[in-house]
C-alpha cells in the first residue's frame, strides 16, 4: 500500500495521547516507553494508508491482523503492536464516545491463543560460563580502559543489575563499606518501572570486589571525582594522555558496543549485558537453600514475584538438567517409597523438604 500524506487530524490525536501516557494518565509512563507505544500507532496507520482512527471497525481490526501476520517480526512483537494499538484505540474510542459496535471491535486486535502458546515458549538465553568469566577477569589490567572494563563486569556479576541502572549510577548510589548498591530513581538511577532496588553484593569470587574499589579510588583520588560523579564516565585517550569526563558513559547501545569489545578482547562468544545479569542471578540460584533466602535473592536483583526469578532465571541449559535427571535415576530411585500412593508420596516429600529446611 503506498502511503498517503500524514493525516493532520491523526497527528492531533497522537500527539493527545502522548501526553495522557506521560503527564495525566494513572500509571505515569517514561517518554522513551510512551514513545513505543505511539510506534505500533504507527504501524497500525500505515496498514490503513492513514485513514482517520474513527473509521476503525471489525473489518479493519481483522485486516490488521492479518497484516501482521505476513510481517517478519517476532510473535513477542505482533502482540505487543496489538496490545499498544488496541489500548490507544480503547482510549481515543471511549474519550470521543463514538458507537459501541466499534468498541467491541476492539476484540479482533486480541491475541490469538496460538500466538499466545507461541509467545509463552521462551527461547533460553545463553550467557557466560565459568570458564569465559575466567577469561575475562585474566585480562592484565595495565591500561585504565581494563581497568574499567574490569570494575564494570565485576560490579554487574556483584549487583546483577540491569545496564539502565548501570548507565545511571553515581559513586555515591554505592556504599563499599556495607557492599549495598541503592538503585534510586529519585537520584537519577535507571530502573525498570522505576522501582527502588537495595542490592547486596553476591561475592561468588572474593576478588570481584576489589576490581571495583580499585575503580572508584581511581576516579576519586586521581581524577578528583566525588560522589555525585558517575560510577562509569566517559574515557577519551589523546595523544598526551588520558581524559576521563564527569561524563555518564552512555546508553545501552553504548554498552552493548562495549561489551561486545570485551568478549571479542578475549576471545569468547560475544555476551550482551543483560546476558550477564542472567549468569549472576543463574549463578546466586545454586545457592539458595530456602524459601527465604530465595524470596531475599528475588528482591535483592528487584523482583517483586519469586515467579519471576523461577520463570526467568532459573531455567536451565538442556546439557544442565540432563546431568541433573542422570543422577535422579542413577540409584534407581528411593526404594523405601516404593509403596507409597500418589498422595502419600507428596506428602513423605513435603515433609522431608521441610526437615531440610528447604521448603518453599
Amino acid at each position: 500500500m503506498k502511503a498517503s500524506k500524514l493525516n493532520v487530524k491523526n497527528e492531533e490525536i497522537k500527539e493527545s495521547y502522548f501526553l495522557y501516557l506521560t503527564k495525566t494518565a494513572k500509571e505515569k509512563l517514561k517518554t522513551s516507553t510512551a514513545e513505543s507505544k505511539i510506534g505500533s500507532v504507527r504501524q497500525f496507520e500505515t496498514f490503513t494508508n492513514y485513514a482517520d482512527f474513527k473509521t476503525f471497525n471489525e473489518e479493519v481490526g481483522v485486516c490488521f491482523y492479518d497484516y501482521l501476520d505476513e510481517q517478519d517480526i517476532e510473535v513477542s512483537t505482533k502482540i505487543k503492536h496489538l496490545n499498544n494499538v488496541r489500548d490507544f484505540l480503547y482510549w481515543y474510542l471511549t474519550s470521543t464516545k463514538h458507537k459501541k459496535l466499534q468498541i467491541e471491535a476492539l476484540n479482533t486486535l486480541e491475541a490469538k491463543e496460538k500466538d499466545l502458546r507461541l509467545n509463552q515458549r521462551r527461547e533460553l538465553i545463553e550467557f557466560p560460563s565459568n570458564e569465559e568469566i575466567s577469561k575475562i577477569f585474566s585480562m592484565s589490567d595495565d591500561s585504565i580502559f581494563t581497568k574499567r572494563d574490569l570494575a564494570l563486569i565485576s560490579f554487574q556479576i556483584l549487583s546483577a543489575a540491569r545496564v539502565s541502572a548501570i548507565a545511571t549510577l553515581s559513586i555515591g548510589n554505592i556504599d563499599l563499606d556495607k557492599k549495598i548498591v541503592f538503585q534510586d530513581p529519585l537520584e537519577g538511577v535507571e530502573t525498570k518501572r522505576d522501582k527502588y532496588i537495595v542490592t547486596r553484593f553476591m561475592e561468588f569470587d572474593n576478588k570481584n570486589p576489589n576490581y571495583l574499589i580499585e575503580w572508584v579510588n581511581i576516579l576519586k583520588n586521581d581524577y578528583g571525582f566525588n560522589d555525585e560523579d558517575p560510577l562509569f564516565p566517559k574515557i577519551n585517550e589523546y595523544a598526551g594522555g588520558i581524559h576521563i569526563k564527569k561524563e555518564f558513559y552512555g546508553d545501552a547501545t553504548k554498552y552493548n558496543t562495549l561489551y561486545t569489545k570485551i568478549c571479542k578482547k578475549v576471545g569468547i562468544k560475544v555476551y550482551h549485558p543483560h546476558c550477564f545479569r542472567h549468569y549472576s542471578i543463574a549463578k546466586a540460584l545454586n545457592y539458595v537453600r530456602t524459601g527465604q533466602q530465595l524470596k531475599a535473592l528475588s528482591q535483592n536483583v528487584g523482583h517483586e514475584e519469586i515467579v519471576t526469578i523461577l520463570e526467568q532465571y532459573a531455567n536451565m541449559q538442556p546439557n544442565e538438567y540432563a546431568e541433573v535427571i542422570d543422577k535422579m535415576f542413577a540409584n534407581k530411585g528411593n526404594s523405601d517409597l516404593a509403596n507409597y500412593t500418589d498422595e502419600e508420596l507428596l506428602e513423605e516429600l513435603r515433609k522431608r523438604t521441610l526437615a531440610r529446611g528447604t521448603g518453599f
